[in-house]
C-alpha cells in the first residue's frame, strides 16, 4: 500500500511539473480587416507569441526560423494572426488544394483550441499560405486530428518578401466554449516548415516522453463576458439526377432536405436532417480487399455525424456511424457542460448496407435492413485523466443489438496514458439459435513514452457472442495480448530520428487454441527532406487458416515517404514480401505487394493526388491471382471559393483461370463553396464493371446538380 501511495504521490508530482504557463487574453473592442495585413493597428492591443521551440528532437531548440503569433477576442470573436518568416519565399509550399486538404507536406500554421480547459480534445484552425483553410477535431484519447468536421472561421493570407502571414476570425460558436465566467482556454500556435527537413515549431514544449499534446499548452486566461451565444442555422438543399442505365434508357430522381443546426449555447448544439444528401462527399480511396481475413476500416467523412465526433472514439471501435448507411432523418444533441460532455444520435436508417458478422479467424457480411439506430456517448473529466459510459442500439427488420459499457481514460503521469473498456452486448435475432445472444469484450491498454524509449501493452477479451451493428469489430471469440517496445536516439547530422523496436502479438480462441502469432523487429528512420522509413521482418508468423490449421509465413515489410520539392510535395512507397497464406484454401504460396503514392503540383492552381497497389499471389509457381487498384484526385482551383475536380477509382483483379473481375468509376465535379455550407455542385459520373473477359462493359452515367444554401439566424441573442 505504501509503495502504490508513493507511486500516486510520484505521478502528482511528474503532472504537476508538466502545468502550463498562463497568460491573460486581451479583450480588444476594436476594428479588424481580415486581408492577411498585419499592420493594422487591432494588432498592436492584442497578445503577442514570440517564443516557438522546435518539437522534432528531444531538445526543443530554437527554431531555424521565426515565428510569430498573436491572438484576441471580443464579445463575438477569437483573432488570430501568425507571421512566419522565410529567407526565401518562392521555396513556400502552398498548392490550392481544396478545403481540408491542408497537410504536413505543406507551409502551413494551426491554432488548437481547448476551450473546455480539460485536456481532452481541441478545435483545429488551419491555413496554409494560399488561404486554404482546414478544420477538425484532435482527440487525446487517439492522439489523432480528425479533419472531417466543418466549422464557420474567416481567414485570409498574404505572401510577403521576408515570408508569408495570416489572419484568423473565428466565431465564439465554432469553439464551443463552456458555459462560465471568467473563461481559461488552452491554446498552442502550430507551424510547419518542410524544406531540406520537416520542420515543426510550437508555441509550447512538448518532451518526447510526453504523451499528450495538449497538457502543456499555455492557459489563456481572464476571457470574460461572452455571454451565451445562440444561433440557428437552417440549409435547405436541393438534388436531381439524370441517370443512364447500362441497359438503355433514361431514369430522372430529384430529391430535397435540409439540415438544421442549433447552437443554444456556447457547450450545448442539436443538429438534425431531414434527406440527407451526401452526393458531394469524397469518394473512399480505394483499396485492395482481395486475400483479406477481416474487414477493411473506412472513415467517416459525413458532416451530419461529425459534430462531437472526440466523443465517438472508445478503445473499442462500438461506435462507427457508417453503419448508419442511408438515413431519412437523423437528430443529435451534444452538451459540454463543465467536466461533463456527452453527445446523442438518432436515425431513422432505411437501410441498404452490410453489417459485419465476426468471427475468431474471420468476418463475412450480412444484408442490413431498416431500423432505428440510437447511438449515445457521455464523458466525465477530472484533471487530465476522463471516465466514460457508451451505448448503441439498433434495432428494426427482425433484429435488435444494443451494447453499452464503461470505460476509463488514465494519465497517471505525463508519459504514461492508461484506458479500459468493458462492454455488454445484447443481440436478439430469429435467426440465431434460442433467438438472442449476449456476451461481453474487454480490453485495457498501459502506454509509456519517454525521451528515448516507448512501450505499450495491450490486453483484450472479445467474447464469441459479443456483436457491435453499430461498431466496427470484425474479430470475436479471441483474447489478444500485444507488446511493443522502442528505443529512440535523435542523432544531429543528417537523421533526426533513429529508432528500433520489437512488437508481439498473440491471438488465442477463448478455448485456448492460437489464432496467430507474431514477434517483429522493427527500425525506422527520419531525416532529409521529411524522409520517413521503415522495415519490419516478419519471421515465422503464425496463423489460424480457414481449415482450422495452423500455417506459417515469413515476410518482410517496408514503407518509405519523402517531400522532394514543392513541385512534388510527397512521394511514397509500401511493399511486402514473402510467403502468404491464401485465404480460401488454406494453402501457403509467394505475394508480392506495392503501393505507390504521389503528390504533384505542376502550376500552382493545379494539385493531383495519386495511389496505385498491386498484389500477386502465387501458388507452386504459377499465379493464383493479380490484382491492381487505382486512385487518382484531380483538382484545378480557379479561387479559393470555386474549383474542379476529376476522380478515377479502379480495381482489376485476374484469377487463375481466367476469370477476371473490377470497375471503373470516374467523376468530374465542379464545385462553388460560398461557405462550407453555401454551396453549389454540378457533375458528372461514369461507372463501369469489368467483364469476364477483361474488358469494360457499357458504362451506367449520371448528371447531376447540387445547390445548398444556410439560413442564419438574423440576430444572435445575448446575455448572461
Amino acid at each position: 500500500m505504501k509503495g502504490f501511495i508513493g507511486y500516486i504521490l510520484t505521478s502528482c508530482a511528474v503532472l504537476a511539473g508538466h502545468e502550463a504557463v498562463a497568460v491573460t487574453l486581451p479583450r480588444v473592442e476594436a476594428p479588424v480587416k481580415i486581408d492577411g495585413d498585419l499592420s493594422d493597428p487591432f494588432w498592436a492591443q492584442a497578445l503577442r507569441i514570440d517564443r516557438f521551440y522546435d518539437i522534432r528532437s528531444d531538445a526543443n531548440a530554437d527554431p531555424l526560423v521565426r515565428t510569430t503569433g498573436w491572438a484576441a477576442y471580443d464579445s463575438r470573436y477569437l483573432y488570430i494572426a501568425f507571421r512566419a518568416e522565410d529567407p526565401d519565399p518562392r521555396q513556400i509550399r502552398a498548392p490550392q488544394v481544396p478545403r481540408d486538404q491542408v497537410s504536413g507536406d505543406q507551409d502551413m500554421m494551426q491554432i488548437d483550441i481547448d476551450a473546455q480547459d480539460d485536456g481532452k480534445s481541441s478545435t483545429i484552425f488551419r491555413v496554409n499560405a494560399h488561404g486554404v483553410q482546414t478544420d477538425g477535431v484532435y482527440t487525446e484519447a487517439t492522439g489523432e486530428d480528425d479533419l472531417s468536421p466543418d466549422f464557420d472561421f474567416e481567414s485570409a493570407t498574404w505572401i510577403t518578401s521576408d515570408g508569408w502571414q495570416a489572419e484568423l476570425r473565428i466565431p465564439l460558436a465554432s469553439i464551443r466554449y463552456a458555459r462560465r465566467d471568467p473563461q481559461s482556454w488552452r491554446i498552442v500556435f502550430y507551424r510547419v516548415y518542410p524544406r531540406e527537413q520537416r520542420y515543426r515549431f510550437r508555441s509550447a514544449p512538448i518532451e518526447n516522453g510526453q504523451t499528450c499534446w495538449l497538457c502543456s499548452a499555455p492557459r489563456f486566461e481572464g476571457v470574460t463576458g461572452l455571454g451565451n451565444a445562440q444561433s440557428v442555422v437552417i440549409t435547405p438543399y436541393a438534388t436531381t439526377r439524370a441517370v443512364y442505365p447500362t441497359e438503355g434508357g433514361q431514369e430522372h430522381h430529384t430529391n430535397a432536405g435540409f439540415d438544421m443546426k442549433w447552437l443554444a449555447g456556447p457547450s450545448l448544439s442539436v443538429d438534425a436532417a431531414l434527406r440527407p444528401d451526401f452526393s458531394q462527399v469524397e469518394a473512399d480511396t480505394t483499396q485492395l480487399s482481395v486475400n483479406e481475413r477481416f474487414a477493411i476500416f473506412f472513415p467517416e467523412k459525413r458532416p451530419f455525424f461529425m459534430e462531437g465526433s472526440d466523443l465517438l472514439a472508445s478503445p473499442i471501435k462500438a461506435i462507427y456511424t457508417r453503419t448508419i448507411t442511408e438515413p431519412l432523418w437523423g437528430a443529435r444533441l451534444t452538451a459540454r457542460p463543465g467536466d461533463h460532455a456527452f453527445t446523442m444520435i438518432v436515425a431513422d436508417d432505411r437501410g441498404g448496407g452490410s453489417r459485419i458478422e465476426p468471427g475468431p479467424i474471420s468476418s463475412s457480411f450480412a444484408t442490413q435492413g431498416e431500423a432505428l439506430a440510437v447511438i449515445g456517448r457521455y464523458r466525465y473529466s477530472f484533471g487530465q485523466s476522463a471516465a466514460g459510459l457508451l451505448l448503441t442500439s439498433r434495432e428494426g427488420d427482425g433484429r435488435s443489438n444494443r451494447v453499452f459499457g464503461p470505460d476509463v481514460l488514465w494519465w497517471p503521469t505525463g508519459g504514461d496514458r492508461i484506458t479500459a473498456q468493458f462492454l455488454q452486448s445484447e443481440t436478439r435475432d430469429t435467426h440465431v439459435a434460442g433467438g438472442s445472444i449476449s456476451d461481453n469484450a474487454a480490453t485495457i491498454d498501459w502506454a509509456r513514452t519517454a525521451a528515448h524509449y516507448d512501450w505499450d501493452v495491450l490486453l483484450q477479451h472479445i467474447g464469441d457472442n459479443f456483436r457491435a451493428d453499430s461498431g466496427f469489430v470484425p474479430q470475436t471469440g479471441v483474447q489478444r495480448i500485444y507488446v511493443v517496445a522502442t528505443a529512440t536516439a535523435y542523432p544531429k547530422q543528417h537523421l533526426s530520428k533513429v529508432s528500433a523496436g520489437l512488437q508481439f502479438e498473440q491471438v488465442e480462441r477463448l478455448g485456448g487454441d492460437s489464432v496467430s502469432r507474431s514477434v517483429v523487429p522493427t527500425v525506422s528512420v527520419e531525416g532529409w527532406r521529411g524522409m520517413t522509413a521503415e522495415v519490419q521482418l516478419h519471421p515465422d508468423d503464425k496463423i489460424r487458416a480457414i481449415d482450422g490449421s495452423l500455417r506459417s509465413q515469413n515476410y518482410v515489410t517496408a514503407d518509405f515517404g519523402i517531400l522532394p520539392s514543392r513541385r512534388l510535395p510527397y512521394v511514397g512507397l509500401s511493399a511486402r514480401y514473402g510467403e502468404e497464406i491464401d485465404v480460401d484454401t488454406a494453402r501457403v504460396g509467394r505475394g508480392t505487394s506495392l503501393s505507390a503514392s504521389a503528390k504533384l503540383q505542376p502550376a500552382d492552381p493545379v494539385y493531383i493526388a495519386l495511389i496505385a497497389s498491386g498484389h500477386r499471389l502465387e501458388i507452386d509457381g504459377a499465379p493464383l491471382f493479380d490484382a491492381l487498384a487505382l486512385s487518382t484526385r484531380l483538382t484545378w482551383a480557379f479561387t479559393q471559393r470555386s474549383c474542379l475536380g476529376l476522380a478515377a477509382d479502379g480495381q482489376w483483379i485476374a484469377h487463375n483461370g481466367g476469370r477476371e473481375e473490377g470497375f471503373l468509376d470516374s467523376t468530374l465535379l465542379y464545385s462553388y463553396r460560398l461557405t462550407w455550407q453555401t454551396s453549389f455542385y454540378i457533375g458528372y459520373g461514369d461507372s463501369r464493371l469489368v467483364e469476364d473477359s477483361g474488358g469494360l462493359g457499357r458504362p451506367r452515367r449520371e448528371i447531376f446538380v447540387k445547390a445548398a444554401y444556410a439560413l442564419r439566424d438574423p440576430f444572435e441573442r445575448r446575455g448572461m
